[in-house]
């Protein structure tokens, strides 16, 4: 009687495996690359090469993170305009290059709190080989589609064409993970005292 116990444990833990990778569902799911050299992440704005869902050819796409992030009491968070570099500094890409990780004032500005966002959560993502989120896109960049006329676009409410199951679910908000003084891991710096008045704005970058 073991056995459809374990094949029951099995069939499981491969459900589960599923759903934890359709959970991420992001850009790099969807045809897009990482943000490594030499597509990369440069103040607030991040650049790789998605393969556009209509010709299926490589293009260079970039994106604006500050239209998708901000900074809540030094902890970052996806959302709408969240300008999170005017209040976050020493930016750069991590992990396996979906990482974003930044040290951000608090609330009351005193302090400063290093902390990331995992970029393929869901809130970015492909939209026709555009790299987007909340329905932005770089069009003063424009994809060429190769297969189309010169000029093509797709229609600001058109759905994208991928076919890969993250890109049929809604665009979920991405989790976010404080470094406390314990992380596991964990070699950045710790929280340091905030500049002088008149200093932070100075300091800040995205």
């Amino acid at each position: 009687m073991a056995y459809p116990r374990l094949l029951l444990s099995a069939l499981l833990l491969q459900l589960l495996a599923t759903l934890a990778a359709a959970a991420d569902g992001g850009f790099l799911d969807q045809g897009c690359g990482t943000m490594q050299d030499p597509w990369y992440y440069s103040n607030g704005v991040a650049t790789t090469y998605c393969t556009e869902h209509v010709c299926d050819s490589n293009v260079e796409t970039s994106l604006n993170l500050n239209l998708c992030i901000g900074n809540t009491n030094g902890s970052l968070y996806a959302k709408q305009d969240g300008d999170f570099g005017s209040s976050c500094k020493d930016c750069f890409i991590e992990g396996n290059y979906d990482t974003l990780k930044c040290v951000c004032l608090n609330n009351t500005k005193d302090e400063w709190v290093w902390s990331y966002i995992h970029l393929n959560s869901g809130f970015i993502y492909n939209w026709f080989g555009y790299l987007s989120c909340f329905n932005y896109h770089q069009t003063d960049i424009p994809v060429t589609y190769d297969c189309k006329p010169a000029g093509w676009q797709p229609n600001a409410d058109e759905k994208d064409n991928c076919t890969d199951p993250s890109c049929s679910g809604t665009q979920a908000d991405a989790g976010h993970i404080d470094l406390g003084d314990g992380a596991d891991g964990d070699n950045s710096p710790k929280p340091t005292a905030a500049p002088a008045p008149g200093l932070a704005a100075n300091a800040t970058s995205s």
